[in-house]
């Protein structure tokens, strides 16, 4: 059983995203989760045959499979259907348009982004889908657009929301009935209450924004008040309008912001509601009207984005040159960076700023050999951490400069560009090109260094052996710590021996070193600083001198300069993978985590460090998926905006084909693969690869079936690359050229491109004879021995759901593969047969006549092959 469903007090939007919804998931029941909006119901009353609308009481809880929750993700306001959520193995879907909590449900498929109406979202998916809409199916889903957006003039209207209008109207959408469903004029109960309000209201003002707070009560539930809010918003020349009113024994809250520095969905989330930005609704219980006015009232101010400082919005590390840097240099610095200036430090401190206008001045007049001490702007206007937005404002157009340095005390702390205060001001993208997203960890929260060393010796070998590593690096003065997935898995619980070590000092020194002493093998790379070890079982051990990395060009390989270990950390993509132990003797197991990669873990966040890091290696992309499935954690919201972002640049077009392979081959080993592939799938990045190959439902249930047959065939033999099942299946409809083609993308070795060619070449007649209805088992021997272990998961896979198939893969593998003659080749000899090819040939007929079960024993075997000796005519032409 799937069942569709909205939230309560069910608007337009949520009808008709619910509505909608059951195009895509046809076997799905439509249930409301509780009262409708007086206009829903109206509609809902009149349309009643045309809306195939359940009831709870209909649905049994044990039978329940999917649950497609619209137009929310919090489970408060799925009213009796939260409990649905308590059942176990439940498939949860979400199509949602609002900003995100930290109690969001997590759904096994998400369609989620900010737009002006939910409903945008789900008609997207039925147009990408290749399905038509009725007109009666158009008119509902332009009734939730409409109403959602505000007519198209809410100020979280997109350019989705626009594009879908001309679609609903070519399908016949009815402009009348929207204009009658989704009027905005107030019956008298909802006037008076209006005058009420308005009677009531007060004028406040903080950080410039001005308010217009209202309450009211009445004995009976008048319906509507986000109207009546609207309505009063609009009357008065303010940047929000706020409303409580006490209706039978609750306190209803509704909050409209006109401006985008004012977010009323933090004021109803302190009330226990939610709702957007700029449009949030509450319900209280059991507190008093008087007490949710006061509190609302005391926290205007704290949701406004232009409570934000410089600290909040500013660069930071900055990149500095000194006066002695050339004209030339400090160019170079400014296109690798992007920046349209950079500070001049002397000694740490601020001295003066080189713009990009300045280095083209000294280009001009061919003086790039100059000292910037000569050019650079010294009448700094500088502000601190606590300068708010509104006063950098007023700062940068009193004086006519586009950037300002954060100093405090005489310590540059970041920078804040003209560009940062504008996002802030006009809604657009907050952070500058290189703003940094992570959050500090607390260390409190951190493990204690006796509970990682409890963690650590759960693999002796690994524990002593990192021990070992610390002990070499004190005795040659050098700092040494263990990196990225390895503490990560660590934390998590997961098995994880890929030892990477980062040394502060000389970690080539340091390695060669730690060679000699445990008999290892060694690979330097001098220009990276790195070294790998090849101890004696085989394992291997990186070692790098810590570094940091800046990129010529998005999507270039990292030029290297050596730092500290903090700075090395910094160059990670995730979080997560931004920790490190060390190693010291004194300070064993103690946990560096600058970045916050704990707290993610625990939140189960994948989260960029800074925000150009996808530009910077778009392989990121990837990563960020296949760490996000692998783990089953979620992206974090800046991290996902910019992630799609990418994506719809179309960043990995600058990836090498060798760095694109290697991602996929990574992704294709995973057990969760099928998963990863869903995600590239829904941001459009597989289709841009690959868009010869659709990823349908054939393509999802053979890779589920592939990971069960592989674990069935790796009982009876060796599989040495299992993953090559998976493009194998992915690549099998398609026409040999261009099977051919994707083939090559993945830059196999040539004997992986063989094997891969030849079992797709041979895949249809073997799954043909495989069906013919008599087979002997010498016959079914030949047809699948040529095969390696990948080619029988292959051929199983899509042979699952023929029993006759299945019987005769089972018997190979089971019994039919063991099967060999007691003869040998020297037993043969012995009868008189010189050696050659005929040797070989009688073997094999012995095999087949072993095979169909007419040869038992040794002395059985011997009398078949005199009786082929004696009558070599029975023997094949040219025996």
């Amino acid at each position: 059983m799937e069942i569709i469903t909205g939230h309560i007090n069910t608007d337009m939007d949520s009808l008709a995203a619910t509505f909608l919804a059951r195009k895509l998931y046809p076997e799905a029941m439509m249930v409301f989760p509780g009262s409708l909006n007086k206009n829903v119901r109206d509609f809902v009353s009149l349309h009643k045959d045309a809306l195939p609308i359940g009831r709870y009481g209909d649905i049994e809880p044990s039978a329940v499979r999917r649950l497609i929750v619209v137009d929310t993700r919090n489970p408060a306001r799925l009213g009796p259907l939260q409990e649905l959520l308590k059942i176990n193995g439940l498939e949860i879907v979400l199509f949602d348009h609002h900003g995100s909590q930290s109690t969001d449900l997590r759904g096994h498929e998400e369609f989620i982004a900010p737009v002006g109406a939910t409903t945008t979202l789900v008609v997207e998916q039925i147009l990408q889908r290749g399905l038509a809409l009725s007109p009666f199916e158009a008119t509902v889903a332009a009734l939730g657009v409409y109403e959602d957006t505000g007519r198209f003039s809410f100020a979280g209207t997109t350019v989705r929301d626009a594009q879908i209008l001309p679609v609903l109207i070519s399908a016949g959408a009815q402009l009348p009935v929207v204009n009658e469903f989704i009027g905005w004029s107030l019956n008298e109960e909802q006037r008076r209450l209006l005058a009420d309000l308005l009677t009531q209201a007060e004028m406040l003002e903080h950080h410039g924004l001005r308010y217009i707070v209202a309450k009211a009560v009445r004995r009976e539930y008048i319906e509507d008040l986000a109207l009546i809010t609207h309505r009063m918003g609009e009357l008065y020349d303010v940047d929000a309008a706020l409303t409580m009113v006490a209706m039978g024994h609750h306190v209803y809250f509704v909050g409209r912001s006109y401006s985008g520095e004012i977010d009323v969905g933090y004021l109803a989330q302190t009330l226990g509601g939610g709702g957007h930005t700029r449009a949030a609704s509450a319900v209280v219980k059991n507190m008093d009207l008087e007490v949710v006015y006061q509190r609302i009232v005391r926290l205007l101010g704290r949701g406004d984005k232009l409570q934000r400082t410089a600290r909040d919005i500013m660069s930071s590390p900055v990149k500095t040159i000194s006066p002695a840097t050339t004209m030339g240099e400090a160019a170079g610095i400014l296109v690798r960076r992007g920046h349209s200036g950079i500070p001049v430090v002397e000694d740490t401190r601020l001295v003066g700023i080189i713009s990009r206008r300045d280095v083209e001045k000294a280009r001009r007049s061919k003086l790039e050999h100059a000292p910037v001490k000569g050019f650079m702007n010294k009448n700094i206007i500088s502000v601190t951490p606590d300068t708010g937005i509104r006063d950098l404002q007023r700062i940068m157009i009193k004086h006519d400069v586009g950037r300002l340095p954060v100093v405090e005390g005489e310590n540059m702390l970041g920078i804040v560009t003209r560009s940062d205060v504008l996002r802030i001001l006009h809604g657009g993208e907050i952070n500058g090109p290189y703003r940094l997203l992570y959050r500090e960890t607390n260390t409190a929260v951190l493990p204690s260094r006796q509970e990682m060393q409890a963690l650590l010796q759960k693999n002796p070998y690994v524990y002593q052996l990192l021990s070992d590593m610390g002990k070499l690096a004190a005795r040659m003065t050098l700092g040494v710590a263990i990196v990225g997935g390895f503490v990560r898995d660590l934390l998590l619980g997961v098995a994880n021996e890929d030892l990477d070590i980062v040394v502060e000092g000389n970690g080539l020194a340091f390695a060669e070193e730690l060679s000699r002493q445990m008999r290892a093998k060694l690979r330097t790379h001098e220009k990276f600083g790195t070294a790998m070890l090849i101890l004696p079982d085989g394992r291997k051990i990186d070692v790098a001198t810590a570094r940091t990395e800046y990129y010529e060009y998005p999507a270039a390989l990292p030029t290297v300069r050596f730092s500290s270990l903090r700075q090395d950390l910094g160059r990670r993509d995730f979080t997560i993978n931004a920790m490190a132990l060390d190693l010291a003797p004194e300070n064993f197991g103690h946990i560096l985590d600058f970045y916050g990669g704990y707290t993610d873990i625990r939140q189960g966040l994948i989260r960029i460090l800074y925000t150009q890091s996808f530009i910077d290696d778009p392989t990121r992309l990837f990563r960020a998926l296949r760490f996000e499935q692998r783990y089953g954690f979620m992206l974090e919201t800046e991290t996902g905006r910019l992630l799609h972002r990418g994506v719809d640049a179309r960043i990995w077009k600058d990836l090498s084909s060798d760095r694109v392979a290697r991602e996929l081959i990574l992704i294709f080993k995973e057990n969760r693969c099928r998963r990863i592939l869903k995600r590239l799938d829904k941001i459009g990045l597989w289709s841009a690869l690959f868009p010869a190959v659709p990823l349908d439902g054939i393509i999802w249930e053979g890779l589920r079936r592939a990971q069960q047959v592989r674990d069935i065939v790796a009982n009876f033999l060796t599989v040495e690359h299992p993953w090559l099942v998976v493009p194998m299946l992915l690549f099998h409809r398609l026409a040999p050229e261009r099977r051919a083609a994707y083939i090559e993308v993945l830059r196999l070795t040539a004997r992986q491109r063989e094997m891969m060619l030849n079992t797709l070449r041979g895949l249809d007649t073997v799954r043909r004879k495989l069906q013919q209805p008599h087979l002997t088992n010498a016959e079914i021997y030949e047809l699948l021995i040529p095969f390696g272990g990948e080619a029988i998961i292959l051929v199983a896979t899509l042979s699952c759901r023929v029993k006759l198939a299945n019987r005769r893969i089972l018997r190979f593998l089971k019994e039919l593969r063991g099967i060999k003659p007691l003869l040998d080749g020297e037993a043969i000899r012995r009868l008189g047969i010189k050696p050659g090819p005929l040797i070989g040939e009688l073997l094999r007929i012995l095999q087949r006549e072993k095979l169909n079960g007419r040869l038992l024993t040794e002395a059985d075997e011997l009398s078949h092959i005199e009786k082929l000796i004696a009558k070599r005519k029975e023997l094949p032409a040219g025996v």
